[in-house]
């Protein structure tokens, strides 16, 4: 109880703080930081809230429809191979939802058709950047 945040646990965690503090030396204690590892964000927003936020939110005002913008990406969901259409690309990057980068390379910018092998991921919901010379488009990558 003494590692729990007191803003979820109340007083209780400062009654059991000062028990702790009897049996073993005294500790210090940093809110933030536990507060923030059990979900309860007092210094903003968690990175995984806000990259969803901002994903939404793109998706939304710019209404991308990468079959309009000659950049196709597919089959998605998928296994473990993509294949990826378009002119003039330069980079493909797939993220996990907490934006820790799991694939990145370099995609031919003259060949218009490109098969990507991706490694070995776990089932789950990814987001992938696909770079060209003139935009960015991004959006959500299914693995089974």
């Amino acid at each position: 109880m003494a590692l729990s945040c007191p803003y979820t646990h109340g007083n209780a965690v400062y009654k059991a703080r000062v028990l702790y503090a009897r049996f073993a030396p005294p500790a210090h204690y940093d809110e933030l930081v536990i507060c923030n590892s059990q979900g309860v964000y007092k210094n903003g927003p968690s990175k995984l809230d806000d990259l969803i936020y901002t994903l939404n939110n793109t998706t939304k005002k710019n209404a991308w429809n990468l079959e309009d913008d000659l950049v196709k990406l597919y089959p998605n969901p998928t296994h473990q191979n993509l294949t990826i259409e378009g002119d003039n690309l330069k980079t493909i990057r797939i993220t996990d939802l907490l934006g820790r980068e799991v694939f990145r390379t370099e995609l031919q910018a003259k060949t218009s058709r490109q098969q990507i092998e991706l490694p070995v991921l776990h089932p789950g919901v990814y987001l992938y950047t696909i770079h060209t010379i003139n935009d960015t488009k991004s959006g959500k990558l299914l693995i089974e």
